[in-house]
């Protein structure tokens, strides 16, 4: 039996054909000068090299001016205690909680006449826990106030003026003009997305930090109140006023995380040696020089020595968010 092998193909139809012969010419097209006209191949590059060029560096710009407003504003938020509004707003929470543990006694003395001799009709069980909580309200305030100067403090310990994030897009224009156009500005992209992911991921969650925490004070009397009538509806709202508290005292710690994971970057690099691409800092926020520098390394090194130190700048902010972010998930 002969072989498939042996076989002769089947000619192409005329169509196939047309086409195969088709490919070549299109290919080419771009390279063939024609008298009178331009060179086409050169004009579609240019126009990728332009596109390429001013899509990126604009986002890079754009980060700059970002990252110069600095972070140190959420970072050291005002403590809630010297916030007038704050406390305007604890003072009718600890009025809601005068009311609600009053409406409380009556439920208790109504629940008595059905359910004598119960803990939800326990009149001695019920004083005891309101007397409880006023006193937690009692000194509410000053005890918040002192946490987060205390970890203000603590936050401070690490505070590095050093740490600038911009420092990365100066990173990411040196290796741009390193390895050349495609294969720069495929890195250039890249970076932006890791810096936008870190940095504003940053913002994001200092800012919810603070907020969180301000809640949790202006409104810890009314989260109390509710706990005293822990029945129906109430009862989910008791288990997120839980979660507030416990939430906002872990993220009082959260700012030391924050300094100390780039506190240790700053150890692994002198940062220092780069030039600044925003007139800010990450400590302070406080203007460097009047005008923007041109982006560039004061003293250039090797490739992998830029890729290297774009990764130590950014892979803490990386760790920062993933459990600050965690953190919040944990109070919804």
């Amino acid at each position: 039996m002969p072989s498939n092998r042996s076989k002769k193909r089947p000619k192409p139809t005329m169509k196939q054909a047309a086409v195969t012969h088709a490919v070549v010419p299109a290919a080419l097209l771009l390279q063939i000068d024609f008298p009178g006209i331009p060179d086409l191949y050169q004009l579609f590059k240019n126009g990728i090299e332009w596109f390429l060029t001013n899509v990126v560096s604009g986002l890079l710009d754009a980060l700059s001016a970002i990252f110069s407003l600095g972070y140190e504003m959420f970072l050291f938020y005002p403590n809630p205690a010297d916030v007038s509004v704050l406390n305007t707003l604890w003072e009718i929470s600890f009025s809601a909680y005068v009311a609600m543990a009053g409406l409380s006694f009556l439920y208790i003395l109504l629940m008595a006449q059905y359910f004598a001799g119960t803990d939800s009709a326990d009149l001695q069980l019920h004083l005891e826990k309101v007397t409880k909580y006023f006193a937690v309200i009692f000194i509410s305030r000053e005890l918040i106030a002192f946490f987060v100067a205390f970890t203000h403090t603590l936050t401070g310990l690490y505070y590095q003026t050093s740490y600038d994030l911009s420092i990365g897009v100066t990173i990411t224009r040196a290796i741009i003009d390193e390895v050349g156009l495609y294969v720069g500005y495929n890195w250039g992209v890249l970076a932006v997305g890791l810096m936008l992911i870190a940095g504003l991921g940053l913002i994001l969650i200092l800012v919810l930090r603070m907020l969180i925490i301000y809640v949790t004070y202006a409104l810890l009397p009314l989260l109390l109140a509710f706990k005293l009538v822990n029945v129906g509806p109430w009862k989910r709202v008791n288990v997120m006023g839980e979660k507030f508290i416990k939430v906002s005292a872990k993220l009082m710690l959260f700012g030391v995380l924050v300094t100390a994971l780039i506190w240790s970057s700053t150890l692994l690099t002198d940062f220092s040696t780069y030039d600044s691409a925003s007139s800010g800092t990450f400590a302070g926020g406080a203007a460097v020089d009047d005008s923007l520098p041109d982006g560039r390394f004061s003293t250039h090194g090797q490739l992998a020595q830029y890729i290297q130190d774009f990764f130590l700048l950014i892979t803490p902010l990386l760790m920062i968010d993933f459990v600050g972010f965690k953190l919040i998930m944990d109070l919804l």
